[in-house]
This record gives structure tokens, sequence and C-alpha cells, in this order.
């Protein structure tokens, strides 16, 4: 096993325990441990709820804008843009900005 393997797999056994750390998420039909934090985002374009997730790249091999999401039996949209949701990765994890009841706001 290859350093590298090590971390993924401590990640998959500690971050992203859905019996100790995480919670669980549909992402695209498929149950998957995440980390979820509800927040706003300022600047955005949409009017909206605004959820942070934190999930598992050997679970997700690359967030896609638009990609369906259900937290907690509510459907979510993840958004990917330059303006206010960037997407961001390690090699082990992605962050990615998810929201539901979108209303968007002309500037």
């Amino acid at each position: 096993m290859t350093f590298k393997d090590d971390i993924a797999h401590d990640m998959a056994e500690t971050i992203f325990s859905t019996a100790d750390l995480a919670g669980s998420i549909t992402y695209k039909g498929e149950t998957i441990p995440a980390h979820v934090d509800y927040e706003g985002k300022p600047g955005s374009r949409y009017a909206a709820r605004v959820a942070r997730l934190i999930i598992n790249a050997a679970d997700v091999d690359l967030p896609k804008d638009g990609d369906a999401v259900t937290i907690d039996g509510h459907a979510w949209t993840v958004r990917i843009d330059s303006e206010a949701f960037t997407m961001t990765g390690n090699g082990f994890s992605w962050t990615v900005y998810a929201t539901a009841d979108e209303r968007r706001i002309s500037r």
C-alpha cells in the first residue's frame, strides 16, 4: 500500500465514517458519507438555501454543476461557477456548494 492509499483509507475510516463524524447524503442516486454545513453565500446570483458539502473523492470522481443531491429527504443541486460557488479538492476530498429552493436574482 502506498502513502496515498494509507491516507485515503484513513479518511474513509475516520473523517467519512458515518458511525463517527459524517452524515449520509444521496449524490446522483448513490448514498455516500458527507459533511454538510448550511450557510449563506454573499454575492451569489441565487436566492436560495445554501449548503457546503465535503465529500470523499473516492465516492465522487468529479462533481459537476447541476448534480442532484438529496439531504435529509430534500432535493438540492450542486452549483459550481466562478462567481460564488467554487469547487476545491485536494485529491482526497471535494468541497462543493449545493442550493435548494433556488430563485435566480437578476442584477
